[in-house]
């Protein structure tokens, strides 16, 4: 009697479990199934999920006062962003310098608490890296980013939207570090984008973004990290600390219109010219690459 008593128990014990485990996995099965449908929707491509009300939620000041986030608009720049968009023309905002994770940007635009309601509606072109994970993509998303690949910012530049990028990539986060404003200029995508699209193009220069994260590194291991630059596009291994709080101000230039360039060299030193001009006007004598100090000189005679 207790034998079968004993086995009766176990035999319950056993179709609970496995009837527990079914009924988990097809609960699991079909919510990653309905998930699917919206992670695989492409909408990183074209920026469908952009949703105002949550851009707009007060609850990002305390991002903005984390990091002491501050936008200026030097010159005319805010008349002239506001007077493309009245036209119906896109413009490109370009803010350099990349940083380790770049914040500027999404904090400063993507999640921008109704504090530039009165500008432009701006999309955010971020790594594809950044859509792999769950969550973490649909708080992109909902801010407004897009893909960074050159199809769909030239797609959403078709479409007579405004959109921001960090230029650089992978190759400009191993050049960040705290104290530093050394720049990679060597991307020149975003540049032969606006200009064979003649699109807008403004630059921006984000003070303090390379102070956000610590970053720690050695001779070997920046060997190690631009050899994974190089080969697997990611700079392998990193090892940083933050993000921490730091003062961050973006200085927003005036578009640059290529129409007004003869051809491309012209325009991407014009380019240039307007960035080190605000990097100098503002935090110049900060710079620690000899390389940049001397593209400095040599643009700004």
């Amino acid at each position: 009697m207790e034998i079968t008593l004993l086995l009766g128990g176990a035999a319950a014990f056993v179709c609970w479990i496995w009837t527990s485990w079914i009924i988990t996995f097809f609960i699991g099965f079909s919510i990653a199934l309905c998930y699917g449908r919206w992670y695989w929707d492409g909408s990183e491509y074209d920026g469908r999920k952009e949703w105002p009300a949550f851009r707009k939620l007060r609850l990002w000041s305390v991002l903005h006062r984390y990091f002491s986030h501050e936008i200026r608009f030097l010159g005319n720049s805010a008349v002239a962003f506001r007077k493309l968009r009245d036209e119906g023309r896109p413009c490109m905002f370009a803010v350099h310098p990349h940083g380790l994770f770049c914040v500027s940007g999404p904090v400063g635009f993507g999640l921008h608490g109704g504090r530039t309601d009165d500008m432009p509606k701006l999309y955010i072109a971020v790594s594809s890296a950044v859509f792999f994970f769950p969550v973490l993509r649909e708080l992109f998303l909902w801010m407004g980013a897009v893909d960074v690949g050159r199809a769909t910012v030239g797609k959403m530049l078709d479409e007579k939207k405004f959109v921001g990028l960090a230029p650089g990539g992978v190759r400009a986060m191993i050049l960040s570090k705290p104290g530093s404003l050394d720049l990679y200029v060597g991307h020149e995508g975003f540049l032969k984008i606006c200009y064979d699209r003649k699109v807008p193009l403004a630059p921006a220069f984000a003070m303090g973004e390379n102070d956000v994260f610590s970053t720690f590194t050695t001779p070997s291991l920046s060997k190690v990290r631009s050899w994974c630059v190089a080969v697997l596009g990611y700079p392998l291994p990193s090892f940083f600390v933050g993000p921490r709080r730091a003062k961050l101000t973006t200085y927003c230039c005036e578009p640059i219109e290529p129409s007004e360039y003869d051809d491309y060299p012209l325009f991407k030193e014009a380019y240039y010219r307007v960035l080190f001009e605000t990097i100098r006007d503002s935090l110049a004598e900060e710079l620690t690459s000899e390389k940049l100090r001397n593209e400095m000189e040599r643009l700004l005679g």
